[in-house]
């Protein structure tokens, strides 16, 4: 490398020399914040096949955006059975996007050919997506309920008993019929929430 660009790439370098916000012995760093180390030590592939952690990784971020539509579903239930019909919608508006970004996740998987994934299929056993319980759980608690559906959890009491109560509890699909079926007086106060008020 001449002088030149040995002097051009110094300058281009990025220097933290008079940075008053840039702490490196803090209290808490990303990583910790993150819970990074458990988080990307839960990547365990079962074969040697290059192909197979691309596969892992997927259908684990697909559970972290799952819990994220329970976080905000949950929540949403709970606004709208107390009239807080602005924030539900948000939430429900995040959920929506959240599902938008796992359909745009699955343009990375197709990257792997049905040859790529043979190659490490018997390395699952006869685990299967259908088998989420976070999955179901959210397929519950926004209305399509088939009561059938809580045996394939059964071996996992926990999961099992959780699922059973979502179940039987009212689903979101269950909560606007109710809020519909209010008094007009009612119904004007909840929809007050909701559209902009129109300025006279």
């Amino acid at each position: 490398m001449s002088d030149h660009d040995k002097k051009n790439a110094s300058q281009s370098a990025l220097s933290l020399k008079g940075e008053r916000n840039v702490y490196w012995n803090q209290d808490i760093s990303y990583g910790q914040y993150l819970d990074l180390e458990p988080l990307l030590s839960c990547q365990r592939p079962r074969s040697d096949v290059h192909d197979e952690m691309l596969f892992v990784i997927i259908h684990q971020v697909s559970e972290l955006w799952l819990k994220q539509c329970l976080h905000e579903a949950h929540a949403a239930a709970n606004n709208i059975m107390v009239d807080e019909l602005r924030p539900a919608l948000k939430m429900l508006t995040r959920v929506a996007r959240i599902q938008e970004q796992m359909i745009q996740a699955w343009e990375v998987l197709v990257t792997m050919t049905p040859a790529d994934y043979i190659s490490f299929r018997d390395s699952l056993g006869q685990s299967s997506g259908f088998q989420s319980y976070q999955y179901r759980e959210l397929e519950f608690l926004l209305g399509n309920k088939h009561p059938g559906l809580v045996e394939v959890h059964r071996s996992h009491p926990k999961n099992y008993q959780h699922l059973t109560n979502v179940l039987n509890a009212p689903s979101l699909y269950d909560s606007w019929p109710q809020k519909l079926s209010a008094t007009p007086e009612h119904f004007a106060k909840v929809l007050s929430h909701v559209l902009p008020r129109t300025q006279h």
